[in-house]
């Protein structure tokens, strides 16, 4: 189907959880913890993998509830 003037704006939805376990979003520093890459820049030092996990899905979550709802 393709998109029309007519159509409405859907907004943007992950379709998985690809981005939020890949692999090279997080990274262990020797002597210091655990770092994850976002968007928003380096986040971290976190004692474990498990607790920069958690804090990336927390991110997500707020983003989520913040982002603008389109009005039909």
């Amino acid at each position: 189907m393709e998109p029309t003037d007519q159509s409405p704006a859907l907004p943007l939805r992950r379709t998985s959880d690809r981005s939020r376990n890949n692999e090279s979003r997080y990274f262990q520093v020797a002597g210091e913890g655990w770092y994850l890459r976002t968007r928003e820049g380096t986040q971290g030092p976190f004692p474990s993998r498990e607790q920069a996990e958690r804090f990336l899905g927390e991110l997500i979550r707020t983003h989520d509830r913040r982002a603008p709802r389109p009005a039909y």
